[in-house]
């Protein structure tokens, strides 16, 4: 089917629907609110028909605008415009409960259906009372409807049609000079870096040529971001779920365990709470750093602001040393760069525990500003790191030695690595003569020198 011939039937699908629609919703609205006015229509004639009965001898009352019962005291007809086969039904309407001075209802025969209203009335002249019952038929309703209906059959047909015929004409000398980019296009596989040709008019045929090269160009590019994103994502889902399996059964082994045995001895008790404790911790420690990494992937925009890396070290020093361990500064610059604050803080503190955990000794914060950037250095006096594992050990999930890290996440590495390359940076992993040691180097682009 030609795009000529689908548009032409879309156009008309369009006009014929719109107009469907509108129909039935002006349907829906008649027969939702007929009712409504009819019931408010009878009640106000009732209310009438019941004050004429209160001022004059209700064997004498006329109502010509609508069809009526008038019953005294004890339910029998005073007068009436005619009876109907309805007539006992109407009746018992009279004791029904009133609301707001009035009782309604539909009354249904086998023939036909009324919508009627009772309102009671007293004449204090002649000590005489009762109930004014109005009736109308509901038919009337449904006449409404059919007449609609017909008129929306008919003006959609018509419009239908006219639309149709604009939208050939129109679609056809639109769609005319696309015959040789939709044959160029055809050509073009998805796989391949072809291009339709470049464009030879200088009006819209010309700029559509433009932009679909444009958007082939981009498609191409996202094609392969989502393939490595799908890749990231499968892995990432796989390694999570792998690291949460240990604390989670630990957790579930010492709740079985609580629930078996509740006359378990009291450090029985302490351990199981304690385990499930920690590894809640280590739990919480694990979303937390997933969640990071995530915001990372989703490339979400980092603050930009002076931050006092000298400054920064001198604190983080300060706050983490000890006497078992040290933590000593080596620098020669005072160095500011533009950056976000708090994930480079969260970068050194990352650095610093991963010395405390794996290392051993002092550890060394080094700090200077080359002509092209600005390198922070991390040193310990520890074993260093396995030659093999070199390349490994930003990778998310990595540790060298689980054994003797048995509560990292194996995330903090790879949270650093991200953090550095969305600052534009560099990071590496080497072995000093005195340990291990961590290279950050942060591109003079973004730096403040002072």
């Amino acid at each position: 089917m030609s795009l000529r011939l689908r548009s032409t039937l879309g156009g008309m699908a369009a006009v014929f629907v719109a107009i469907f629609v509108f129909g039935a919703a002006i349907g829906w609205l008649v027969r939702v609110s007929a009712p409504n006015d009819l019931t408010k229509r009878v009640t106000a004639q009732a209310t009438a028909l019941a004050a004429l009965a209160a001022t004059s001898p209700p064997e004498t009352v006329t109502f010509p605008e609508a069809d009526f019962y008038l019953l005294d005291e004890d339910r029998q007809v005073i007068s009436a415009t005619t009876r109907v086969t309805a007539e006992s039904e109407l009746v018992r309407l009279a004791d029904n409960p009133y609301v707001d001075g009035s009782s309604t209802g539909l009354i249904k025969t086998e023939a036909v259906e009324y919508r009627a209203a009772a309102v009671p009335w007293t004449n204090e002249t002649i000590d005489r009372s009762g109930v004014a019952i109005v009736y109308e038929r509901t038919d009337g309703v449904d006449e409404q409807l059919a007449g609609l209906r017909a008129v929306v059959w008919i003006a959609a047909i018509f419009a239908t049609v006219a639309a149709g015929a604009a939208a050939w004409f129109a679609s056809g000398r639109a769609l005319r000079p696309l015959g040789a980019i939709a044959r160029a296009a055809d050509e073009i596989a998805d796989t391949t870096t072809d291009r339709l040709p470049p464009p030879i008019r200088d009006d819209e045929i010309g700029s559509l040529t433009s932009s679909l090269n444009r958007m082939l160009d981009r498609l191409a590019a996202a094609r392969q971001e989502l393939r490595e994103s799908v890749t990231r994502q499968e892995q990432f889902v796989a390694d999570a779920s792998h690291e949460l399996r240990s604390p989670m059964t630990t957790i579930r082994t010492n709740a079985e365990f609580l629930m078996s045995r509740p006359d378990a001895a009291p450090e029985d008790i302490t351990n199981a709470a304690v385990d499930i404790v920690a590894e809640s911790e280590r739990i919480s420690i694990l979303v937390d750093d997933l969640l990071t990494l995530a915001r990372a992937d989703e490339q979400q925009a980092l603050r930009s602001e002076p931050v006092d890396l000298t400054g920064m070290l001198a604190r983080l020093a300060h706050d983490l040393t000890s006497a078992r361990r040290p933590i000593q500064l080596a620098v020669t610059d005072q160095v500011t760069v533009s950056g976000d604050g708090a994930a480079l803080e969260r970068l050194v503190r990352i650095l610093i525990d991963n010395a405390l955990r794996h290392g051993a000794g002092t550890i060394t914060l080094g700090l200077n500003q080359t002509s092209d950037a600005a390198t922070l250095t991390v040193l310990d006096e520890g074993p260093g790191f396995r030659s093999d594992q070199l390349d490994r050990v930003f990778d998310r999930f990595f540790r060298s030695n689980p054994a003797r890290s048995p509560h990292g996440t194996g995330l903090g590495l790879a949270i650093a690595k991200s953090t550095v390359e969305r600052h534009q940076g560099t990071i590496r992993a080497e072995n000093a003569n005195a340990g291990g040691r961590i290279v950050v180097s942060l591109p003079i682009d973004g730096l403040i020198n002072l």
